[in-house]
């Protein structure tokens, strides 16, 4: 069973080995395999407030396209 952790508007969900980060109801981040892959704020202030919680170094942040190809290629449910 997923551990989930809910602070205001911000999720995190432990699934194993494997953390996904929601603000609001919106995936935006998630580490897998060690690996961290954080999407690139494209909503507003309180999203960002949530990337910069779980990584602060904004050069690691991904755009949509990337983000979604390592989704789908780490998960292929």
């Amino acid at each position: 069973m997923p551990n989930i952790d809910v602070n205001g508007k911000m999720s995190i969900v432990n699934f194993g080995t494997t953390i996904f980060y929601f603000s609001y109801n919106t995936l935006i981040a998630f580490e897998a395999h060690g690996k961290l892959r954080i999407r690139e704020n494209i909503w507003g202030p309180t999203t960002g407030k949530h990337l910069n919680l779980i990584d602060r170094d904004k050069s690691r942040r991904i755009n949509a396209f990337e983000f979604k190809a390592y989704y789908e290629t780490t998960f292929s449910w």
